[in-house]
């Protein structure tokens, strides 16, 4: 039906229509991707009818909160009813008021510190916030909380990774019945601490008395861990800045000591003399391996793999996440945003694989391709003369983030003669 006040259809349809059953989740959306863009392929109109009736029953089965009546819920008949049953309420803020599409996304400050609500368009008061994209991607329903502050976040996780499943009693009780036998069963006599002695007892409840899902325990009967840990993240800094050491760093070093730690950056392009000097008097073919691996790469795909630490390079055993650096917002992606050139810079240095360009034309050419300029570049970077000897000498090094800054920035420069 129409709804004048929105001006939209109302989203409730018939999940039947057109051959969609009343499970819309186990359906493949890659098929009806395919029957829509077939069409586009074949140079016919694209019909987008019975992709857009599948979104509307994926609404319909799980973005409604369809507990009760859009009136309201009742105490004692709906398990999300509270309040008295002379002014119920959802607790889950359902009916929701209508919101027109040109309007956006609405927050709305809660009664607590740093909570806060997100309003998404809607033409149905029981229908919950959702994203389409989303919602199409994950074949079910999202919720979305706007977490604005750090402990709007630390709220947020820790509710849930403290939820406990259906059958486990409420933390209150819990705490009410630890005090109570803390009380009952001291010593007459004996200091009491009851604070204390009431969270250890709380403590052994929550986990003793627990019930625990069919999950969790085939996770404990395998020697799983419940809890899987976040990757360590490391900061990439792609403008080289050398952090200035402390005075006890700096405490019997010598006049000609060094004043700074050496960056990333001078490790990355110092990567060839770390290894000759790590390996230095050693002949077991490791250091050839190494010297491969590590001369085609880019400044991020180094530090994926290798860390240096204490002058030396080892790879790493577990994956890691880097945070490139200088942090700016994807709004600089654009041309015209006065920090493209700082968005550009930081992509290049970060993502750019260091060939010469004697390599990517023997490349081509052993692929049988022909060097077309397009895919070797604008930009030609030399490999750095070797040092003469019989020796593999400590001061050659490999293409670095120097020589990719020279290769943008020679332009701008000039030399002037006297």
């Amino acid at each position: 039906d129409w709804d004048s006040e929105v001006g939209a259809h109302d989203i409730e349809v018939d999940c039947y229509d057109d051959g969609l059953i009343s499970e819309p989740s186990r359906m493949r959306l890659g098929d009806l991707l395919g029957d829509a863009l077939e069409a586009g392929r074949r140079g016919d109109k694209v019909d987008l009818g019975r992709l857009r009736r599948f979104f509307a029953c994926l609404v319909q089965k799980f973005g409604r909160h369809d507990r009760h009546e859009k009136s309201g819920p009742i105490v004692g008949k709906h398990p999300c009813a509270r309040g008295k049953k002379e002014c119920p309420f959802c607790r889950y803020g359902f009916p929701k008021e209508l919101r027109r599409s040109h309007d956006g996304v609405g927050l709305a400050r809660g009664s607590r510190e740093g909570a806060w609500s997100a309003s998404f368009p809607r033409n149905d008061a029981l229908c919950t916030s959702f994203n389409p994209h989303v919602m199409l991607a994950v074949m079910g329903n999202v919720d979305w909380k706007p977490c604005l502050n750090l402990w709007a976040v630390v709220e947020y996780i820790t509710k849930y990774a403290t939820k406990a499943p259906a059958g486990s009693r409420q933390f209150v009780d819990l705490l009410r019945e630890s005090v109570d036998e803390v009380c009952r069963f001291a010593r007459e006599g004996e200091p009491l601490n009851l604070m204390h002695k009431s969270l250890q007892k709380f403590y052994a409840k929550s986990l003793g008395e627990r019930d625990y899902t069919i999950f969790e325990a085939v996770h404990v009967g395998l020697g799983l861990p419940l809890v899987l840990s976040m990757l360590p993240v490391f900061s990439l800094n792609t403008l080289g800045t050398r952090r200035l050491k402390h005075r006890r760093e700096l405490f019997g070093g010598g006049d000609d000591a060094e004043i700074a730690w050496l960056s990333k950056v001078d490790h990355f392009d110092d990567r060839l003399g770390i290894l000759r000097r790590q390996f230095f008097g050693r002949d077991d073919g490791e250091l050839e391996y190494l010297e491969g691996v590590t001369r085609d790469v880019s400044f991020y795909e180094f530090f994926f793999k290798y860390a240096v630490v204490g002058g030396r390079i080892s790879p790493f055993r577990k994956r890691v996440a880097l945070h490139v650096l200088p942090g700016v917002s994807a709004a600089c992606a654009n041309v015209s945003h006065d920090g493209h050139a700082m968005y550009a810079r930081k992509n290049a240095v970060a993502y750019w694989r260091l060939v010469d360009w004697r390599t990517k034309i023997h490349l081509l050419r052993k692929l049988e391709l022909v060097p077309d300029p397009r895919l070797v570049g604008g930009t030609a970077l030399d490999r750095p003369s070797v040092r003469a000897g019989s020796h593999a000498s400590l001061l050659d090094r490999f293409l670095g983030i120097q020589d990719l800054v020279m290769a943008f920035d020679e332009k701008k420069r000039s030399e002037l003669i006297w």
